[in-house]
């Protein structure tokens, strides 16, 4: 039987991929150390060593599927070994195992998987998926066979809807779902200097990552996963809307802003208003799976002994969806009076974007105490839709920042009130008189000097 050599010398980056042991690993991070080629032989490779494997590899499109994996499976991998299938996008080896591609443009589409197993699942740009996917594809991965150990694998660079949950979940390894086992998940970072045939091929792509923005620079050409490209607040920067908690003087207003949710999660957000209209958030409320009269109650408690100026509510809870009470009449039962929100997203997106905004020689207008983790978190990872690219991704987890805008469109350039020194306070307790009395006056500042 005549030796098998594969059309494929991995660099040594793509060996550390391909001999991590771990049930979830993730190669990559810049652009060009060779992320896709390494999804795709990782896949064959296991196909070819145990029969009757059963793998798939995702791509978030057909479009993309279709010009990435598929055209490079059937350039590089010899045609003797397989049959392939163009209606199931399935290959089928000669030891039986198979190799379905396949892809998931929305997070609906994870049900065409229902039925299936899988003894491994590989994905091509990971970040490009939710994390609603991931954890539901991943229930697919089983196997009844005794010489087979069922993994995860996958590729991405920084960015794109996915983003924080690979940040979570590989690189700073901080998730706190049920279950997650941060020994269970490998990161193997690369770069594009880890790929020297690309560099020696194409000299110049290593220019033009170069000449990027800075922004995608770090994320394209260094792969750091705290800028990226199609960030939507590019504007964000920890060391400049994070801070610590401070005095909140008495005299300025407070607002409260709620999106709703049940099996997504509900989130609040208690903020002050200064004396040049700067918005300090200064705690947060968020928490999924629970009833509305439940979240109700847990804001009501963290209120207790302030008074706002306001309280703002998704405009969607004031819907009837029969008989019984709106989601609006369950929080005011429960001591949470709200109005409904404006429902421009985008006006209130280019509100969140003036508000963020800073330069050396300007302060943002928004700022966020250190303690409201959720918002800190998950505001810098939200990103472009693709489709409307003045609008953010909904799939990500953009409800804390739907709960800034929600409050920035009902402010209308809201300021509290400078508080009146005594003098002031003097003037203003008499204005209904045509003069003051200057006698009166007189012995105001002579009681003060006293």
């Amino acid at each position: 039987m005549r030796q098998l050599i594969l059309p494929y010398k991995p660099f040594p980056k793509q060996c550390e991929f391909h001999a991590s042991d771990a049930p979830y690993r993730l190669f990559g991070g810049s652009a060009g150390p060779g992320k896709s080629e390494a999804i795709l032989w990782e896949g064959v490779i296991k196909c070819l060593v145990k029969p009757k494997t059963n793998g798939v590899l995702f791509r978030r499109t057909y479009p993309e599927l279709e010009m990435s994996l598929i055209r490079r499976f059937q350039e590089k991998c010899p045609q003797e070994l397989y049959s392939y299938n163009i209606q199931n996008h399935l290959a089928t080896f000669k030891n039986a195992s198979t190799l379905q591609f396949a892809y998931c443009d929305s997070d609906n589409d994870v049900y065409r998987y229902q039925s299936a197993e899988f003894d491994f699942i590989g994905v091509d740009e990971l970040t490009h998926f939710s994390e609603y996917f991931f954890t539901y594809i991943i229930s697919r991965l089983r196997t009844v066979k005794a010489d087979i150990k069922p993994s995860f694998f996958a590729a991405t660079n920084p960015g794109n809807r996915g983003h924080l949950f690979v940040k979570d979940r590989w690189v700073e390894k901080t998730c706190k779902a049920e279950g997650y086992d941060p020994k269970d998940y490998d990161f193997i970072r690369a770069t594009i200097q880890d790929n020297p045939i690309l560099i020696q091929n194409d000299p110049g792509y290593l220019m033009r990552l170069e000449n990027l923005p800075e922004q995608q620079k770090k994320a394209l050409l260094h792969g750091s996963f705290d800028v990226f490209e199609g960030q939507y607040f590019s504007e964000w920067f920890d060391d400049v809307h994070v801070v610590d908690p401070h005095e909140l003087p008495a005299s300025w207003k407070r607002i409260r802003a709620i999106d709703h949710g049940r099996t997504a999660p509900t989130a609040c957000m208690w903020g002050a208003i200064d004396h040049d209209g700067r918005v300090v958030w200064y705690r947060e409320y968020y928490a999924a799976g629970l009833d509305a009269d439940v979240n109700a109650s847990e804001i009501a408690k963290l209120s207790l002994g302030e008074q706002y100026a306001w309280t703002v509510l998704d405009s969607a809870c004031y819907s009837k969806t029969g008989a019984g009470e709106t989601i609006a009449e369950i929080y005011e039962r429960n001591g949470v009076m709200a109005i409904p929100s404006p429902k421009h997203r985008i006006h209130g997106w280019a509100l969140m974007h003036e508000y963020l905004r800073h330069s050396p020689k300007e302060k943002p207008r928004m700022v966020f105490w250190r303690n409201c983790v959720n918002a800190v978190r998950t505001i810098p990872t939200l990103v472009h839709d693709t489709h409307h690219p003045e609008d953010l991704d909904s799939g990500g987890d953009d409800h804390i920042a739907d709960v800034c805008r929600y409050a920035l469109a009902m402010l209308h350039e809201a300021k509290s009130p400078t508080p009146l020194d005594p003098l002031q306070t003097f003037v203003m307790k008499h204005k209904e008189q045509s003069r003051v009395n200057p006698a009166n006056l007189s012995r105001f500042y002579a009681n003060r000097k006293r």
